[in-house]
């Protein structure tokens, strides 16, 4: 289990912090000096006066409230599919751990429901219980691919919501008048979205998938999603002015998508996920063995957890020394994929790039599969290295 706290981004904190504040004032005003004012110009009955006014209030929204939830579990329950060990036990075991992670002890309800060709999900709580939704076409996205990686990043992110207290009703209402304000509300909601992405990197421990995951929201696509170039997509960043791109977004609750899997880029550079607690488990007896340059003859074991390659030792799990600028910080990574059968090796966008015995350049951000006694090579040809099985 994590601590949901320490993930939390700056920028929701700020925009929290605001809105606490702005809210208290505006409560604390609508609240309690109409009452003072009723108290002094009319009937002197404080109780009534001062309590009266606001109880009522209170007492209409909880039954609106009440009201709404019930609407929900009509229509949710009666035309929709809920998840569980009996039902969807694969998508059940996904929610079990996802939550086991981040320390979410009471269940939501989640629910399989068909929004007619709609890719989305989403989280919500009522007084009583919290519910995550799955919209079936993004769950038929995600399993048709056996991208089952890419879906429990996507019911994580939901999950995250849950955790960080994001649907909070007490901290809804409490927050009501602050989320009204234009562009302070909208801020908040993008600054949470952005943390429940960051959760779900750090309890899924993997950030090609997760950052797969966001792209096929964009793509949407059963057959393309899988081969989208993710150095590609990011670089779609650039392509428009950024002025407009911030008018575009400061009246949207969302960050646009490539700048969501921009700042899981940076974040995954820097964080110690949760998968990478410990060094891994060693699958199938593969190593990356130094054929030429700073590290010939030196055999590195492959584990399960992906290995990133470069000059940087805060970066890199494996470090090329004295190779001068024609190794990047960060350069490829090599990584298993499934139950350790097939071994990738992708290029993380290097100036000098990464490269196959036979010259061959790969293209940055797209998984090559390697074989057994297939070379390749950093920058420049005299480092190179062999996948070897012992």
């Amino acid at each position: 289990m994590i601590n949901v706290k320490a993930y939390v981004t700056t920028k929701e904190k700020v925009y929290l912090t605001i809105c606490f504040i702005i809210s208290g004032i505006v409560w604390l005003a609508a609240l309690f000096l109409p009452g003072m004012a009723y108290y002094y110009l009319w009937t002197l009955t404080p109780i009534r006066s001062v309590f009266g006014i606001p109880l009522l209030a209170i007492i209409v929204l909880l039954i609106m409230h009440w009201g709404s939830r019930e609407f929900f579990k009509a229509h949710i329950f009666g035309n929709s599919i809920r998840v569980s060990e009996m039902q969807f036990s694969e998508v059940y075991k996904i929610i079990l751990e996802m939550a086991k992670k981040l320390g979410i002890s009471q269940l939501p309800y989640t629910f399989i429901v068909n929004e007619e060709g709609r890719i989305n999900a989403l989280a919500i709580r009522f007084i009583g219980h919290a519910y995550v939704v799955l919209y079936s076409s993004l769950v038929d996205l995600m399993l048709k691919r056996n991208a089952v990686k890419e879906l429990r990043m996507i019911v994580a992110h939901e999950l995250a919501h849950h955790a960080a207290g994001h649907v909070s009703i007490w901290k809804e209402i409490f927050l009501e008048p602050a989320l009204h304000i234009p562009y302070l509300g909208k801020a908040y909601r993008r600054a949470c979205e952005l943390t429940a992405d960051r959760l779900a990197l750090v309890v899924t421990g993997d950030l090609p998938a997760s950052q797969r995951a966001l792209i096929s929201l964009a793509c949407g696509s059963e057959a393309l999603s899988s081969k989208t170039n993710i150095v590609g997509f990011m670089n779609q960043e650039v392509e428009f002015l950024l002025f407009f791109g911030f008018l575009r977004e400061i009246v949207s609750t969302h960050p646009r998508i490539t700048k969501r899997v921009i700042a899981l880029e940076n974040y995954g550079k820097t964080a110690s996920l949760y998968a990478y607690e410990s060094a891994g488990e060693p699958v199938g007896g593969w190593r990356i063995y130094g054929v030429s340059g700073p590290l010939a003859g030196t055999a590195m074991e492959l584990t399960s957890v992906p290995i990133i390659m470069g000059r940087d030792p805060q970066a890199c799990d494996i470090i090329i020394p004295g190779a001068g600028g024609s190794i990047s910080r960060r350069h490829c990574t090599v990584r298993f994929d499934g139950d350790g059968t097939n071994i990738f090796l992708e290029d993380l966008g290097s100036k000098n790039g990464t490269f196959l015995s036979g010259g061959r350049r790969l293209e940055a951000g797209m998984p090559y599969t390697l074989q057994n006694g297939e070379r390749f090579y950093l920058g420049q040809p005299d480092i190179m290295f062999e996948l070897q099985r012992k």
